[in-house]
């Protein structure tokens, strides 16, 4: 179930190992560190590839709420929001996790990551709302912003680490 994109490695911590889940590169993370924005989540037991389960997965809030932001900076400005925005005129934009079965059919709540309030065929500014029923991992795996969306995350992430220096 892991997806290419997340690594997962196994740090010390005062209470002994664990295994944490992040975007960032091998090369980043031995050369940088871990910054906690980097931390998507932690596991409560030791776990190997086919033991990535939900209920096994703790979220970092640091890393949620940088997902959310990135989200609700950059969704608003990519072609295919802006399509759906002309095509919609007023109403809900939802942000739909790219991992769940049927993005057009009937989608889970914890599939559905934010909306944006739409009027006049225009993002409301300020009108991003977060669903905290969202997962960041579930059955499907771990979350799936699709390129454009995941891009604008890593691209995030490595500024902060570039902030850090």
């Amino acid at each position: 179930m892991k997806q290419d994109f997340v690594k997962i490695y196994t740090i010390r911590t005062a209470e002994g190992f664990k295994n944490i889940a992040s975007l960032v590169s091998q090369e980043v993370a031995f050369e940088k560190g871990l910054l906690p924005e980097s931390i998507i989540g932690y596991f409560v037991n030791q776990v190997f590839n086919e033991e990535i389960i939900p209920d096994n997965f703790i979220r970092n809030s640091l890393f949620v709420d940088l997902l959310h932001k990135s989200i609700k900076e950059f969704a608003p400005q990519t072609k295919s929001f802006l399509n759906t925005a002309r095509k919609l005129k007023n109403g809900s934009v939802y942000v739909i996790d790219q991992r769940t079965p049927d993005p057009n059919g009937a989608v889970p709540s914890e599939d559905i990551i934010g909306a944006f309030e739409i009027k006049n065929s225009e993002f409301i500014k300020d009108s991003y709302t977060r669903n905290n029923n969202h997962k960041i991992l579930s059955q499907n795996g771990f979350f799936n912003l699709g390129n454009e969306l995941f891009e604008y995350l890593l691209n995030m992430l490595y500024r902060l680490y570039d902030a850090s220096k």
